[in-house]
């Protein structure tokens, strides 16, 4: 065993010190760059577009098919409505739903462009939207359910829809966990 004295340096690892660590500069940035939260959260809004674009236009082609409006017809019926009131309520036209989707797919480009520049006003935006969206997925669900709406209604193209929906909901919850996230939430802060 050899004898070293106390004041000794330790052996030098590359490390800058005896404790493993960098020496300390002024001129050192701690800045950890763009989290990638950052760069996921605008490319689930893209995925949420998408996938927005697919449920209404699917939703649209499902409301035509026969079998959806007759489980309508049969729903409305049961409520209470004659049966030619019934066929009246299930023959819907197609610009109620085109400019919803209209108004839908601009305000994601809104989000989405307003995400790609970093700016909060954008995050902030889209948690508004997300919000919204969420409680009108599960109204629709909640409505359907007190009232006795069958939930999938046109059999297989129903259940289709249904889970386009679910998808929709899971997709925009995760949405805004990102959007949520403190650093995520810092860096769109910063980013002015």
């Amino acid at each position: 065993m050899t004898n070293t004295p106390q004041n000794a340096p330790g052996p030098d690892y590359g490390q800058g010190n005896k404790y493993g660590t960098a020496a300390y500069s002024p001129q050192q940035s701690f800045d950890q760059g763009k989290p990638a939260k950052v760069g996921t959260l605008r490319q689930v809004a893209i995925g949420l577009l998408i996938l927005s674009v697919i449920s209404s236009v699917f939703s649209m082609i499902l409301s035509r098919t026969q079998a959806f409006q007759n489980d309508m017809i049969e729903y409305f019926k049961g409520v209470g409505l004659s049966a030619e009131q019934a066929e009246q309520s299930v023959q819907g036209g197609f610009v109620g739903p085109l400019l919803g989707l209209v108004v839908t797919v601009a305000l994601y480009v809104v989000v989405i462009a307003g995400l790609s520049k970093e700016k909060n006003w954008a995050r902030i935006l889209g948690i508004v939207l997300a919000i919204l969206s969420i409680v009108g997925m599960i109204g629709s669900f909640g409505i359907g359910a007190v009232t006795g709406v069958p939930l999938m209604a046109g059999g297989a193209l129903g259940a289709v829809s249904l889970v386009l929906t679910v998808v929709q909901l899971a997709l925009t919850i995760y949405w805004l966990v990102l959007a949520f996230n403190g650093r995520v939430a810092e860096w769109f802060k910063s980013a002015r």
